[in-house]
């Protein structure tokens, strides 16, 4: 255990027993110090990860009760561990684990790759569009592991002008376009749809996949190529003017083989999920019960009922692959993060941090926007990108009422900036992956990751106000 997560062990529980101590005023209520005193305890051990971030997430559902909150302005925080949200974000990380274990997402990231040449700068292009796009669908540790191992074998096989960079730009790619690529959909990993989550719970405003779709999807659409031209410059790929020679990555698509059954069969359904959360907004009408977590539970019933092998029992997803890789922690911060987020508004204290954040008054609104994406960004290199989302979103509610905005503006800020973490090993496992292949230094991860990080927040702001809230009308 390292230095800080040991302070962040006992911090965490003594912050919590000095709250405790502390009497309830006017403007903030003997519950209300008690529920910041759990907020305290909870985040003080998610950003110093004194222990898994699941086990901290876990902590609302035994103090709630024993300070007496529970009982005295009837506040449960079990239903929201259970919540429709949280049955989402289970039922879209399981459909992810049956495309991983049918390799479709490998099919479609070599034939990205494949498709953009044998030139070196097409090479990084074709890497960062390939991760990007598989990261979209699922986590982007995922993608990042799945990649690493095929940029390597190609490295191998090169001979490099003395001087050349062409091995950083690649490795380098694949961890920032996992990070880019899973800002795109709500399957995209845990931090859009711990974002999603928590911006319902606390405003009502429920994001369909195709609400997120018109959020996440430009800023995919422009981040990718922008990063392989800033790869491309920065290391000076343009003087190898040699090509790549590309059987490696050939080979890897070929050893695939033709398309299984299962592999079919998992596009089909999975596409036929997709289809039906973005067509929902003309067909619902005639089905209103129906909404996003229902057709994802309804497709996961469907991914493990499935038959590919009638005769073996084989179904598209069977239970060993789906609860050997269950995603029990994200499910638990998630309903942490709503919980937390009920408790604050229940106890009183988002009127209080509100009342204490109106000095902000006058400020304009894009300075906001401007401030909060670059410390959600900074913020998200120290721990991991769910946990700044959950943190930061019952804060930005509370700003956002004493500034008198729209709360989606500087919450929906937070959550897709929130994944503009590159440089730091520690502000996701992509980094971690691609500094363990000896290939990158330390100080070049740190010097190009906020370098890039700039121009993603520098890009940020015209794609959010004239694409999001401009053609988009979010929030309108």
């Amino acid at each position: 255990m390292k230095a800080y997560q040991k302070i962040g062990l006992f911090a965490g529980p003594l912050a919590f027993l000095l709250l405790m101590l502390v009497p309830g005023s006017g403007s903030l209520s003997i519950w209300g110090v008690r529920c910041l005193a759990i907020v305290a305890w909870v985040l003080i051990w998610w950003a110093t990860e004194a222990v898994h971030y699941g086990i901290a997430a876990a902590l609302p559902i035994i103090l709630f009760p024993l300070t007496g909150i529970t009982k005295a302005l009837k506040f449960n925080p079990n239903p929201q561990f259970v919540s429709g949200t949280v049955l989402l974000v289970v039922s879209m990380l399981l459909i992810s684990n049956s495309i991983v274990k049918w390799n479709l997402h490998k099919r479609i990231a070599l034939g990205i790759c494949l498709l953009c040449g044998s030139k070196m700068s097409s090479v990084i292009l074709g890497f960062v569009l390939g991760t990007g796009i598989a990261s979209m669908f699922m986590s982007n540790t995922t993608a990042t592991t799945m990649m690493i191992p095929i940029a390597l074998a190609l490295l191998e096989s090169l001979k490099l002008r003395e001087g050349s960079q062409f091995k950083k730009a690649l490795v380098m790619a694949i961890p920032f376009a996992a990070s880019c690529g899973g800002i795109g959909t709500m399957l995209g990993g845990a931090t859009n749809l711990t974002g999603i989550g928590i911006i319902g719970q606390m405003t009502g405003i429920t994001f369909s996949f195709n609400d997120w779709l018109k959020v996440g999807l430009p800023f995919v659409i422009i981040l990718l190529p922008v990063l392989a031209l800033f790869l491309i410059f920065a290391f000076d790929v343009r003087k190898d003017n040699g090509t790549v020679d590309v059987s490696v990555v050939r080979k890897e698509y070929e050893n695939l083989g033709p398309m299984s059954k299962g592999e079919k069969m998992t596009a089909t359904l999975f596409l036929a999920v997709v289809a039906a959360m973005i067509t929902r907004v003309w067909w619902g009408k005639y089905i209103p019960v129906i909404n996003d977590t229902m057709i994802a539970v309804i497709g996961i019933m469907l991914f493990m009922v499935t038959p590919v092998d009638s005769k073996k029992g084989e179904m598209l997803l069977d239970a060993k692959t789906a609860f050997a890789n269950f995603p029990a922690p994200v499910a638990l911060l998630v309903g942490s993060s709503l919980a937390l987020g009920n408790a604050m508004a229940v106890c009183g204290v988002t009127d209080w941090i509100a009342t204490l954040l109106s000095v902000f008054n006058g400020i304009p609104s894009m300075i906001l926007v401007i401030i909060m994406a670059t410390l959600a960004a900074i913020v998200s290199e120290f721990c991991t990108n769910q946990v700044v989302v959950a943190a930061f979103l019952p804060i930005m509610y509370s700003f956002s009422n004493a500034m008198n905005m729209n709360p989606l503006i500087l919450m929906v800020t937070v959550t897709v900036s929130a994944s503009f973490a590159f440089a730091l090993p520690s502000g996701t496992p992509p980094t971690a992956i691609a500094m363990s292949t000896g290939e990158i230094e330390l100080v070049e991860m740190i010097k190009y990751g906020f370098l890039f990080k700039l121009i993603a927040i520098l890009l940020f702001i015209p794609v959010f106000y004239f694409i999001t809230l401009g053609l988009f009308k979010l929030g309108a």
